[in-house]
């Protein structure tokens, strides 16, 4: 895949990662969003702000470690707010169609580096 049609922070992990540790950083990536935005949904259907903070600032490290700016900084917004005000779910719908957006970037970079599809 040339480096123009990857997404932003791939591009910057391969400017400093030789390919095996982008790969590998991908990986932990996708399992790290797929636990923590599970335990982000549970926590918004339950109420639970504080269970909510820290699965949004959980997010917000991955997302930040590897350069996601948009799902960082929707994070970042939510486990800072002092009040959600019946809001905590429309918040964790807008930060799963960033994670889901991440997944997918995700499932396209790994299956350009392996030429098989990703699950």
């Amino acid at each position: 895949m040339a480096k123009s049609s990857q997404p932003q922070f791939v591009t910057q992990l391969a400017e400093v990662l030789s390919p095996e540790d982008v790969h590998r950083a991908l990986l932990l990536l996708r399992g790290d969003l797929l636990r923590l935005s599970g335990d982000m949904q549970r926590a918004a259907q339950g109420r639970d702000e504080k269970a909510f903070r820290g699965a949004t600032h959980a997010i917000c490290g991955a997302a930040g470690s590897v350069g996601v700016e948009s799902l960082e900084q929707a994070c970042r917004a939510a486990m800072t707010r002092h009040d959600f005000d019946g809001q905590m779910q429309a918040i964790a719908n807008g930060i799963m169609n960033l994670v889901e957006q991440t997944l997918a970037d995700i499932a396209v970079v790994l299956s350009a580096a392996t030429g098989r599809p990703t699950t």
